[in-house]
């Protein structure tokens, strides 16, 4: 099922994972991506941008600037009758690793046929995320199919978790969680369940932050491997996360953090656990190699 979606869009707070002034980050990277990026995918199309006012013969190009796995795209559309290009959109780009197959359950479209949000479901866990390459590969996705997709995560904030703890209090809960263990619960002195400590350490997760932006994810991971890069002067952390114990929970193969992203200037290091929030990317295996 593809839905239209013109609200709930944009790429502005997107360009603060690269750094804290989303204003100084598009005057930075959109020309200098223009001046010096790459020519990626072409895509000859009549022209269904939601605000032009009739079709038109329209050629996309893809243009990225990556000099790490981490730069930026952008999207010019050209109108071929008048021979003059247009920016179409652009936005932080990461080349994603990995490979999940999981089942393509929504496609949210967002307006111009050129980017959307996909929402998938693997056999444990739904994620949903922004497609870097939809404009090129719309016609071949159908709802309900597999299709196996390499991800990434763009950091908007994150902190060190290894020694956070979170306490479960609700008393149904913790009668529903002894009863699953089939063990008699800890009582305080008043009769009530004592309360459950859980640490964050070592623990992996990803959740979608709301129904608007299913692509903006609560994280959780323990470092496997940490890597550092300059990107246009900004300080970046190139992430590997362990996979964790459950293997069909489908996280990002490689995260990425401008410095300015942790908190309390963190550095990030191998067997420490973060957890914060992050922009989902991801593609169709084949187009991000």
């Amino acid at each position: 099922m593809k839905t239209k979606f013109k609200k709930a869009t944009g790429h502005g707070n997107h360009w603060g994972c690269l750094g804290e002034s989303t204003e100084e980050m598009i005057k930075k990277f959109i020309p200098l991506t223009i001046a010096h990026g790459k020519l990626g995918a072409q895509v000859q199309r009549v022209g269904r941008w939601f605000d032009m006012p009739k079709p038109a013969e329209e050629r996309l190009a893809a243009i990225i600037h990556t000099p790490e796995r981490l730069g930026c795209m952008v999207i010019l559309v050209s109108d071929q009758r008048t021979k003059r290009n247009s920016l179409l959109t652009a936005y932080p780009y990461a080349k994603p690793v990995g490979k999940h197959s999981i089942k393509l359950d929504e496609i949210r479209d967002w307006g111009n046929e050129t980017e959307a949000v996909l929402v998938c479901n693997g056999d444990k866990a739904q994620v949903a995320f922004f497609d870097t390459h939809y404009y090129e590969n719309q016609d071949r996705y159908t709802t309900g199919e597999t299709y196996d997709f390499a991800l990434a995560g763009l950091i908007y904030m994150a902190r060190c978790t290894n020694d956070e703890t979170f306490q479960t209090t609700d008393q149904e809960v913790l009668k529903k969680t002894y009863a699953a263990w089939g063990e008699e619960p800890k009582r305080l002195a008043d009769g009530s369940i004592a309360p459950i400590t859980h640490t964050l350490a070592g623990c992996t997760g990803l959740a979608g932050r709301s129904e608007d932006y299913p692509e903006d994810a609560e994280f959780y991971c323990i470092i496997k491997a940490v890597a550092e890069f300059d990107l246009e002067g900004i300080h970046i952390y190139q992430i590997t996360p362990e996979p964790g114990e459950d293997a069909d929970v489908p996280m990002p193969g490689v995260i990425f953090g401008a410095a300015s992203a942790f908190e309390n200037g963190y550095i990030p290091k191998v067997g420490d656990s973060i957890g914060g929030g992050l922009w989902m990317q991801g593609c169709l295996v084949p187009d991000h190699e």
